[in-house]
């Protein structure tokens, strides 16, 4: 695990924000353009999902990320599987989850839907183009209570 922590003023929680990914070089790109949100951010980077669902056992409920980023395509245990057990923890169900993947499959897509996602997104290859998708997730946050 990594984490990238901004210097909040006293009294203002910083967003939270959790992403497993496995790709070093999108996790740059990733961190790169949550810098650009305004407000403070902590960002947290699991290498892989039996890593993220270790993370989550016994956390206390006032310390969830506001989003979780979710690679759909991971070594091991995969988005898909990590995302069901989001979604059926009673704690983390209400988190909002972007899946953030390579595929465009039209399958993945609604398995993601079925499961709860928030969004699901495919890399957009374009680097304006993937700071912009990135900037659209904090209004995902703002929406679910922030």
């Amino acid at each position: 695990m990594t984490s990238n922590q901004l210097t909040e003023p006293a009294g203002i929680k910083p967003f939270e924000i959790l992403v497993v990914d496995d790709s070093p070089e999108d996790i740059r790109l990733i961190r790169d353009a949550f810098s650009l949100w305004k407000g403070n951010r902590r960002v947290q980077v699991f290498l892989n999902g039996v890593e993220a669902l270790n993370h989550f056992k016994n956390r206390p409920q006032e310390t969830l990320p506001d989003l979780i980023l979710l690679d759909w395509n991971l070594p091991g245990i995969r988005g898909e599987q990590i995302l069901e057990h989001l979604k059926n923890e009673k704690g983390l169900r209400n988190i909002p989850v972007a899946i953030f993947t390579s595929s465009s499959a039209p399958a993945d897509r609604l398995r993601a839907t079925e499961l709860g996602a928030a969004r699901f997104i495919t890399k957009p290859l374009d680097i304006d183009e993937f700071f912009n998708v990135i900037a659209g997730l904090e209004d995902l946050v703002n929406v679910h209570g922030r």
